[in-house]
């Protein structure tokens, strides 16, 4: 008798297991098709205005929806190529790194002034979430103007 509960306890631990390790698959790849949803709208959720949509977007994870709640602010999405073309998060992060590197090269990079993102930043280091949520909101009320 005491070999049967063994074995019960076991199994149900082992299928407790199952089932954890089922729902963190599952959330993390729900996080990943948030992501990539994000990124085809035209925003990188890691960072930018993009970070802001997503910490304030709680919908469907589609680019299409993304894209209409961005145009709620008044975003549009990428920003656009001299040829009327747009660039993607990563590409103007990279023309943004060439041009920084490049003014480096020469000696005359400009100092770098704190900004809302390294007070949001700061504000969540510290704990105080309220400050940073008022941060963020002030930031998409600046976007929609």
């Amino acid at each position: 008798m005491a070999d049967e509960q063994a074995g019960n306890e076991s199994e149900g631990s082992g299928l407790r297991k199952q089932l954890e390790e089922a729902l963190e698959e599952n959330h993390s790849l729900k996080s990943e098709r948030r992501e990539r949803a994000f990124k085809d709208a035209g925003f990188d959720p890691a960072q930018g205005v993009g970070q802001l949509l997503a910490n304030q977007y709680d919908g469907e994870a589609t680019s299409d929806a993304i894209r209409e709640f961005a145009q709620g602010f008044g975003l549009g999405g990428d920003e656009e190529k001299p040829g009327g073309e747009q660039l993607s998060e990563d590409e103007q992060n990279r023309l943004d790194g060439d041009q920084r590197l490049s003014a480096a090269s020469k000696g005359s990079l400009p100092a770098r002034t704190p900004d809302t993102n390294d007070e949001i930043r700061k504000a969540e280091a510290e704990g105080d979430w309220d400050e940073s949520n008022r941060l963020k909101a002030q930031q998409l009320e600046a976007l929609r103007s």
